[in-house]
């Protein structure tokens, strides 16, 4: 509230009382108060008189402290609805942000998992650009503490938005190599899966950072603060992400199995058109156990995901199919048995 204009108006108010009092003769307001007090026969006329006289003179000072609240209260008012149109600005643009963090994956960002390839993260990144700047512009505005209160919050849910972007980039990175390193399986290219499946641990560390800011620097109850995103889904959103961090750095050990499994075929392979047939046979047999022990965790890795990490679940099936099916493929080509591949030490 700005007190001079108050303080100001609040003086004329006091001013006007006086005026009135300044038009009474020194002796009328005494003397009917005399008379309505000491002779009760007194005439009903001068009674009245008294009684009219001071019902008029509180009419005319209510209106001026009327006039005065009206006008204490009109500044800081104005400044509120400003400071709350900066705050809808905000929480505006930090909807919007999470549009485009979703796209057309589905209704909410938990839609937008690790397999969302489509994720559009210069948008995203543009967006959080523009809701810091407006999020300055409301923090200077704001007037009342629950107002402070609410843009401290939008600020941490900006935070959460940045850092959980670096994440997802991160993870469908991590998921893109996973992708690579399948199509590597497939043509029988030992060493260009080895190499997408370090890139694939190395994006899972990437993503590790910003999960931790996440965790250390934000909080569902600041999340209350964006009407698009409720506490839930920030609670969520973040059991989605440590366990798709698990889940890649769980599908390690299957998918190393598998690329031993894919190394020895290809060795065997070069062999046999070397004329080497024993040495080729002998090696593909390896090749075959490692492969089924692929398929058989892969499977497993599958069906034990949980719903945060089912983002996973379609690639893992997949690869153990392929497992399988290469498994088979090699037993008909080099025209192994069941019982040759089922035992020995694998190398």
């Amino acid at each position: 509230m700005e007190r001079r204009p108050f303080l100001a108006l609040l003086t004329t108010a006091t001013a006007g009382c006086s005026a009135i009092d300044r038009t009474r003769t020194p002796t009328d307001a005494p003397t009917e108060t005399s008379t309505a007090t000491e002779t009760p026969t007194g005439t009903p006329t001068e009674t009245s008189t008294a009684t009219e006289t001071p019902t008029g003179t509180p009419t005319e000072t209510s209106t001026a402290t009327d006039t005065a609240t009206e006008t204490s209260t009109e500044t800081p008012t104005t400044a509120e609805r400003q400071a709350r149109e900066s705050i809808d600005a905000v929480q505006s643009t930090l909807g919007a942000v999470l549009e485009q963090y979703r796209g057309s994956a589905g209704e909410t960002i938990l839609a937008a998992d690790a397999a969302y390839t489509d994720f559009a993260d210069r948008t995203v990144e543009l967006g959080l650009s523009e809701a810091e700047e407006e999020i300055e512009t409301a923090r200077d505005a704001t007037v009342t503490d629950a107002q402070e209160r609410t843009v401290n919050r939008l600020a941490i849910v900006r935070q959460f938005l940045a850092s959980a972007a670096e994440v997802q980039v991160a993870l469908v990175g991590a998921y893109r190599h996973l992708q690579q390193a399948r199509a590597a399986f497939e043509a029988v290219n030992a060493g260009a899966a080895n190499g997408e499946l370090d890139s694939m641990d190395t994006e899972r560390r990437i993503a590790r950072g910003p999960y931790e800011t996440i965790v250390r620097e934000t909080s569902a109850e600041a999340a209350a603060a964006l009407p698009a995103l409720d506490a839930s889904t920030y609670r969520a959103k973040r059991t989605q992400f440590d366990a798709e961090m698990r889940a890649f750095g769980d599908l390690r050990g299957p998918l190393d199995e598998f690329a031993k499994g894919i190394g020895q075929l290809e060795t065997a392979l070069a062999l046999r058109r070397n004329g080497s047939t024993e040495q080729a046979e002998e090696l593909a047999e390896s090749a075959v156990r490692h492969l089924d022990t692929a398929s058989t965790s892969l499977a497993a890795f599958a069906d034990d995901l949980d719903t945060p990490a089912d983002s996973l679940v379609g690639m893992g099936r997949e690869l153990s199919d392929l497992a399988a099916s290469k498994a088979s493929e090699t037993r008909d080509r080099f025209e192994l048995s069941e019982t040759a591949t089922s035992t020995g030490d694998d190398t």
